[in-house]
């Protein structure tokens, strides 16, 4: 059984979620588009942006995957 670990920042997961929609609705695509770019169904995608607007983080991969898609800083690391 895959059970998940309760995220501990879910308004974090929140924001990154706002930030997301934000630059789908700013660069004008729709999220068909966008997860034919990460090569996800639309309903893999759609509900992935809804578990984060839940508050639920997605994996790091992700994230990146979004971020390299979409042009846009989402997530910054300063090592």
């Amino acid at each position: 059984m895959n059970k998940r670990r309760e995220n501990p920042y879910p308004e974090l997961s929140k924001k990154i979620y706002s930030k997301i929609d934000l630059i789908i609705r700013e660069k004008k695509l729709t999220r068909y588009k966008v997860a034919e770019k990460l090569g996800l169904s639309k309903q893999a995608f759609s509900g992935l942006l809804l578990r984060m607007k839940d508050g639920e983080m997605p994996k790091l991969a992700t994230l990146l995957s979004l971020q390299e898609c979409l042009g846009e800083v989402i997530i910054f690391f300063k090592l």
